[in-house]
């Protein structure tokens, strides 16, 4: 189970936790974005950058806490490699995913959920004909939640193996004995979620109050997107 520490709030510190969240979710749309825009010079500084972010935050101490994103990678790269059977254009392609998940875990994991939902909130905010804190809600209790169902699929596959599950020869009873239980376990926690904000009569009502843009939080951004304008010159 330790690749679900991935996809949680980490409790160490970082210089990307002083950094507002509305700045840090900004970049990660623009860095989206560039990288499947950019030139391969581009790519290269980016993922340079990238990965230092992730090392700065995330330590890794065995193959086998990423072993799911190199398996899914490998997917990726097979798939790729079927429909233009080009080498570089998989290698481009691989990297591309593998940038977009590491950019994804430096804001989970630098950023508290609550931060932010706040941040969603501030965003959403002056669209019209749309819930504001209802869109928040959601993107926190999701955020919440990933940890909690991949730990729950770990647990489940765990239980399966010890019944001997490997061995079964039929794919579909393979798939169904993890997928069955685990949708079961979603569709109970979310109900145990909802039953439990409804007895503490949660309205939605609460302090998204945001501190204020400081010299500092310009800084930040200004730096970001220097980095954004290298990867268009490179």
């Amino acid at each position: 189970m330790a690749e679900t520490a991935f996809f949680r709030y980490q409790d160490r510190s970082s210089f990307l936790k002083k950094v507002d969240p509305r700045i840090k979710m900004s970049l990660l749309l623009i860095y989206t974005v560039l990288l499947y825009h950019i030139s391969t010079g581009g790519l290269i500084l980016l993922s340079a950058f990238t990965i230092f972010l992730f090392m700065a935050n995330y330590r890794i101490k065995s193959i086998r806490e990423i072993k799911g994103a190199l398996i899914l990678s490998l997917f990726i790269g097979t798939a790729a490699f079927l429909s233009s059977y080009n080498l570089f254009f998989t290698i481009l392609a691989v990297t591309r995913f593998l940038m977009t998940i590491l950019l994804g875990l430096v804001l989970i994991g630098t950023t508290h959920s609550g931060e932010i939902e706040k941040a969603v909130y501030w965003f959403v905010k002056p669209v019209p004909f749309i819930s504001e804190t209802e869109i928040a809600m959601r993107v926190r209790l999701t955020i919440t939640f990933i940890p909690d169902i991949m730990v729950t699929a770990a647990q489940i596959k765990e239980a399966g193996l010890s019944r001997c599950i490997q061995h079964v020869k039929n794919p579909v009873r393979k798939i169904t004995a993890l997928a069955v239980p685990l949708l079961y376990a979603i569709i109970r926690r979310a109900e145990g979620t909802a039953l439990t904000m409804e007895a503490r009569c949660y309205s939605g009502t609460r302090d998204y109050t945001l501190k204020q843009f400081t010299l500092k939080d310009l800084l930040h951004l200004s730096t970001g997107l220097a980095v954004a304008a290298g990867t268009l010159l490179v």
